[in-house]
């Protein structure tokens, strides 16, 4: 992610060896730490700091102590040859302190003469012979005036061949250039507006920022910096932040520019779609239809986001937008993370376009030839309406003969590219975007991510569906639970029974599928079963999940593969073994599957001891609440912004130097400022921005 200083810096692109004289082997080795440019230098950023900007008197020293020392050998005890232990004394003015070194060059052993300065930094330590200073670096002086260091001296993650010196001198190599760029260019900079005053460091340049960080002063907070709560931080970390919302809405600016046929669809129609769902659907479901429907009228493509708690009715939403295309005689193309999920949404809107007389077609990727090629050759010639599938719907030879719509439904988990293909698979216009999630985003997140796309949240649970009352329960009284799942199996409901893994592990202390089937079967000999896991076809999944579906099944044990779409309204109790060791919004969406129909739903979170914190706090963030979007704010403190919204799969661009999970609360500021700011239209930005539109920002095209 750049920065709004450095976007128009044609040094921090260009390539280290460019600037200075490093063997290729080095440079290979580099390039393992993702070092390849000026700018990767720059933000290369320390682990931490050591001080050596003083010398430490031999007399005060204890055992643990880090720091610097100075004196002269006055003895060697034991030298040895090659990579082999040394030993000697060395004696500032008032007391001496023996040196050991584990390993040692022959080279190292010839230096170390009587007489000799030496400084060293290192770890005092303390064994029966007393204190000593274990394998510290040693620098070799000419005197014992050499000065010491007048800065802090950073520590950088580093890979073998690489020396701290090298990162050092090349990190400073890398200021010293950009740094006379700024000061020295004729070019015009399109320099960064200054920052609000409530930022830490907004009167810091953007050079002189990162020379403090890998340069700070000897009266630096050390743990500020190491938080990156210090302001020689927070100013880099708001100019990205703020960068980011800029480019993310230039880019969303520039793809309107492209053009959309607009989609309508007559309220006898919408009328006929309501009449198959049953109930009458939520205000917040009907909000999302009509905004969605009037985004669907223009001639631009609509790019708008559903998300809604378990169990609120997006796919009910989104029928609706794919009632408005196939109504304008265009085509659906709907994709889903999971067959399993891909067969429940083909039979669903199988069902519903059933009156409208058009054809849905599934695409899997385990079809048959001759099956696959019937169904590509309705969607070539326009036959079929909506195609309903996996990765299979954007694979090369399947053509749509006019593709007017696309839905991602859980766009997280999919990547970048894989949306593109879609999305490219429309003739000579874009097609309008709806993006589902049933993970509610934190509001903050959704800003940052999905800027000024506008949103539809369903926060509401359709009327006939109860709450579901969530207990918490060790896994020692998991008989009491095999009882309560007797009772269930006996008033004809049926039964989750979710594990963490599919067979035993030495490894992992969880409770398996396969074992917990077979255990199960022994202790209710009354109840049927049925097991399903991951590592099953999708014809053995699916053909499991229409069995359960259909009653033949009391109890479907399985792992969470189950987490999202999978529909059975006669399952009123959902377990969950080893709840501990799932997220929030996991457990969330497996509590999700119950609770469908018209009668009370329970969820038994079954834990095992001893829990750490974090586990314990997510258990009773979860028995406390069903509220998806509370428990989403709680996943961004527990787990991190990243799991949340799928990034670290997805291809979002990492960010330099902010964190979301830690900077997230500079994301309203950004956004408020940003706002009025003169930057100017996308076009008369710098050719670098250009070129990132075409590359990362392509992710926001899609």
């Amino acid at each position: 992610m750049p920065f709004f200083t450095s976007v128009d810096c044609p040094l921090l692109k260009e390539p280290i060896q460019a600037h200075c004289a490093i063997p290729p082997k080095v440079l290979e080795r580099l390039a393992a730490l993702e070092l390849r440019t000026l700018g990767d230098l720059l933000f290369h950023w320390p682990i931490r700091y050591e001080n050596k900007t003083q010398i430490f008197p031999l007399a005060d020293v204890y055992p643990g102590l880090v720091s610097q020392f100075q004196g002269q050998i006055e003895r060697l005890d034991h030298p040895r040859t090659a990579r082999q232990r040394l030993r000697f004394v060395f004696a500032d003015d008032r007391a001496a302190l023996p040196v050991v070194f584990y390993h040692v060059f022959p080279s190292m052993v010839a230096r170390c003469v009587p007489g000799t300065w030496v400084r060293c930094f290192g770890e005092i330590r303390e064994d029966n012979g007393g204190l000593f200073l274990a394998h510290p670096e040693i620098q070799f002086l000419s005197s014992n005036e050499a000065p010491v260091s007048e800065a802090l001296t950073p520590v950088y993650p580093m890979t073998q061949g690489v020396s701290q010196q090298i990162l050092k001198k090349l990190i400073q190599r890398a200021i010293t250039l950009v740094g006379d760029w700024f000061r020295t260019t004729n070019d015009p900079i399109r320099q960064f507006p200054a920052i609000p005053s409530s930022i830490p460091g907004y009167n810091l340049g953007f050079v002189h920022a990162l020379h403090y960080i890998h340069m700070p002063p000897p009266d630096t907070d050390v743990e500020a910096m190491m938080t990156r709560q210090h302001p020689a931080y927070q100013r880099l970390i708001f100019e990205e932040l703020c960068a980011f919302h800029y480019i993310l809405s230039a880019q969303r600016t520039n793809a309107r520019t492209f053009p959309a046929k607009p989609l309508h669809v007559s309220p006898g129609a919408k009328k006929t779609l309501a009449d198959h769902f049953g109930y009458v659907l939520t205000g917040a479901q009907q909000k999302a239809v009509e905004d969605i429907l009037e985004d669907l009228t223009q001639p631009v493509p609509m790019n708008r986001l559903l998300q809604g708690d378990v169990g609120s009715g997006k796919t009910i939403v989104a029928a609706f937008a794919a009632l408005a295309a196939v109504e304008t005689g265009l085509q659906v193309a709907l994709m889903a993370p999971t067959e399993v999920l891909a067969v429940q949404l083909h039979e669903r809107f199988s069902h519903w376009f059933a009156a409208f007389g058009k054809t849905v077609v599934l695409l899997q990727g385990g079809m048959t030839a001759k099956r696959k090629t019937a169904v590509l050759a309705q969607l070539a010639s326009g036959e079929a309406a909506v195609a309903i599938g996996t990765h299979a719907l954007f694979q090369d030879g399947v053509d749509f003969a006019d593709l007017g719509l696309v839905i991602i439904d859980e766009q997280h988990r999919f990547g970048v590219e894989q949306r593109l293909k879609l999305v490219q698979k429309s003739k000579d216009f874009l097609p309008h975007r709806l993006f589902m999630t049933a993970t509610p985003i934190p509001r903050t997140l959704a800003m940052t991510y999905y800027g000024d796309m506008p949103c539809s949240v369903l926060n509401e649970r359709p009327a006939h569906r109860k709450p579901i009352q969530t207990s918490l329960v060790p896994s020692e009284r998991r008989a009491d639970v095999i009882e309560r799942l007797k009772s269930f199996c006996q008033t004809g409901q049926q039964v989750y029974w979710v594990c963490a893994l599919i067979e035993e592990s030495e490894h992992i202390r969880a409770q398996a599928a396969e074992q917990t089937f077979e255990l199960l079967q022994k202790m209710a000999p009354e109840c049927r079963f049925a097991l399903l896991h991951g590592r099953q076809s999708s014809k053995q999944k699916i053909s499991v999940l229409q069995d359960f579906k259909d009653r033949k099944f009391d109890v479907l044990v399985a792992t969470s593969v189950v987490e999202v779409g999978v529909d059975v309204p006669n399952a009123n109790l959902m377990v969950i073994e080893n709840a501990e060791r799932l997220g929030l919004s996991q457990c969330h969406q497996l509590r999700g599957r119950v609770g469908r129909g018209s009668e009370a739903a329970y969820c038994v979170l079954l834990y095992q001891h001893p829990c750490s914190d974090v586990a314990k706090q997510r258990l009773s963030v979860l028995k406390a609440t069903e509220d998806g979007f509370k428990i989403a704010e709680e996943d961004l403190t527990l787990r991190g912004a990243g799991d949340i919204l799928g990034v670290r799969q997805t291809g979002v661009c990492a960010f330099k130097v902010a964190d979301l999970q830690r900077d997230y609360r500079l994301l309203p500021q950004c956004r408020d400022w940003l706002v009025g700011q003169p930057f100017g239209p996308v076009e008369a930005q710098s050719t670098w921005l250009a070129a990132w539109l075409e590359t990362e920002g392509a992710y926001y095209h899609a």
